[in-house]
């Protein structure tokens, strides 16, 4: 039976006989098939290996130890080249000790039989052809799912690595990447014990937790105590960008019966879900400061609306009455602006080219007034590109904080409006008694107030905070020239290095 008529099958052993003796090979392949009906045989002349091998599927090669042709070492050479693990079979006759070690430097061990003729010799063929098979099957399964096992580790989205004595033995490539270097470089670093280098990729702010409780991991492994896994979650700073990362750590103790020096592990990377985490926080607490600062916003403009309704009824004046128009339409633009915030995260921007005056003389008629002496004086101010409705709202703030904080009822008040000596910005001050000390500091945080709290929401310079780092400028307290409070926005944070008085 030769090997092109049988049918593939996990049981068949597709022999190729290599022999310059007719007569012996018959011999050899009836007895082969006689003794092991899944062993099918192909023969060959020895001149022929290289071009047969390249042909056809070959379980299993038996060689002639008595070749006249090429001799064969040759052939077994041949072999060797086409495909290093397919197994060879050598039948040694005459000069088989020379021919033994003359193929024991050949690359993949070669199985000897004697080259006998009786039934015996024949049956050990065949069970020795079985045997080198089936090894050879099994290391070439073991090479395939070692592969597979390198492949997906790998190519895995999850970092995974090998320790040994404390030292990293093995980590894949996406793991390397998460730590923005490469895993040669990685091998060899020391993962704990004396001065640990990975220490080094860690978030300095997160060192001394993690140092605490690897050092308690290999005190456990010592100790020959080890838990079944340890977690850590961990941040760590990309060695090539500087980018953070928050990861968790699985480590596991492997134990051979003995010491356990062996961890394997697997890194998962939380950076975007904890990024969401954050976000998600960030919007709850933006949403939640919204309601106060609509409800702070808006008592401005409905106050004015309030006191110009009061004189409409009595005056029936209809200039009156289109004030009040005006501050409802403020108060409109304000819920607009500030739900457009809660639900982009951003404020709806309409840029144009502002002038500073007439935003500031708009949020001055939008302030109460009436019921003290007050008054704003204000000077040239640049024009700036941003959005108008913003503008306003840092002017209307800052003009309310001006009125509450640096007024009683029987004192009047003067604000001022100019601009920053190279132009790049403006000011707004008073002269009522000015910051104290204790809260100059925190002055900008929300619910920071000089007055008494539970009479207002110290929410107003939050909000001017809010709108100014929207716009890329930036906001300083200062003291005012006749002592009271002084605040300064820089269109640019460069551009004005001192106050102006």
């Amino acid at each position: 039976m030769y090997v092109e008529d049988v049918v593939d099958s996990d049981d068949t052993i597709r022999v190729l006989l290599v022999t310059d003796d007719d007569a012996y090979g018959d011999r050899i392949e009836r007895c082969l098939t006689a003794t092991a009906d899944r062993i099918v045989t192909d023969r060959l002349d020895s001149d022929r290996v290289s071009e047969r091998l390249s042909e056809r599927i070959v379980d299993c090669v038996v060689v002639d130890g008595d070749l006249r042709g090429p001799s064969a070492l040759t052939v077994v050479r041949a072999v060797r080249r086409g495909d290093a693990s397919l197994p060879v079979v050598l039948l040694l006759g005459t000069d088989a000790d020379e021919l033994v070690q003359q193929t024991l430097d050949v690359e993949r061990p070669v199985a000897y039989v004697s080259k006998e003729t009786d039934t015996a010799a024949f049956d050990l063929l065949s069970r020795r052809i079985e045997s080198v098979v089936q090894a050879s099957r099994r290391l070439n399964e073991q090479s395939h799912t070692q592969m597979w096992y390198r492949t997906v580790v790998e190519h895995s989205h999850v970092g995974l690595f090998a320790l040994e004595d404390g030292r990293v033995a093995f980590v894949n490539d996406y793991l390397a990447r998460l730590l923005g270097t490469d895993s040669e470089t990685l091998v060899g670093q020391h993962a704990f014990g004396e001065s640990p280098e990975f220490l080094d990729y860690v978030h300095i702010d997160d060192r001394q937790q993690f140092s605490t409780e690897i050092a308690a991991m290999a005190d456990d492994l010592r100790g020959g105590t080890p838990a079944d896994h340890y977690e850590f979650e961990v941040r760590v700073v990309q060695d090539d960008t500087g980018v953070v990362q928050w990861l968790t750590i699985y480590a596991i103790p492997v134990s051979d019966g003995g010491e356990t020096t062996t961890v394997l592990g697997y890194v998962t990377d939380l950076t975007d879900r904890i990024t969401h985490q954050l976000e998600l926080a960030q919007q709850n607490a933006r949403l939640e400061a919204f309601a106060h600062v609509l409800s702070h916003d808006i008592r401005g403009p409905l106050a004015v609306a309030q006191g110009w309704l009061k004189l409409a009824r009595d005056s029936h004046d209809p200039a009156h009455f289109d004030r009040i128009d005006h501050a409802h339409t403020r108060i409109t633009e304000l819920v607009e602006d500030v739900l457009s915030l809660a639900r982009d995260g951003t404020n709806a921007r309409d840029e144009t080219e502002v002038a500073v005056a007439d935003a500031a003389a708009a949020a001055w008629e939008m302030c109460e007034t009436e019921s003290f002496d007050a008054r704003c004086e204000i000077s040239e101010l640049p024009v700036v590109t941003g959005d108008v409705g913003q503008l306003k709202r840092i002017f209307e703030n800052l003009f309310r904080n001006a009125i509450q904080h640096g007024t009683t009822d029987d004192e009047s008040l003067v604000v001022r409006v100019g601009t920053l000596p190279s132009a790049g910005g403006f000011f707004v001050e008073d002269d009522g008694p000015g910051i104290p000390d204790e809260v100059r500091d925190d002055i900008f945080l929300p619910g920071v107030t000089t007055k008494n709290q539970g009479t207002e929401t110290g929410l107003g310079l939050d909000i001017v905070t809010h709108i100014v780092d929207m716009n890329g400028w930036t906001i300083r307290v200062a003291d005012g020239e006749a002592g009271g409070a002084r605040f300064e926005v820089l269109f640019d944070p460069l551009g004005d290095e001192y106050t102006s008085v």
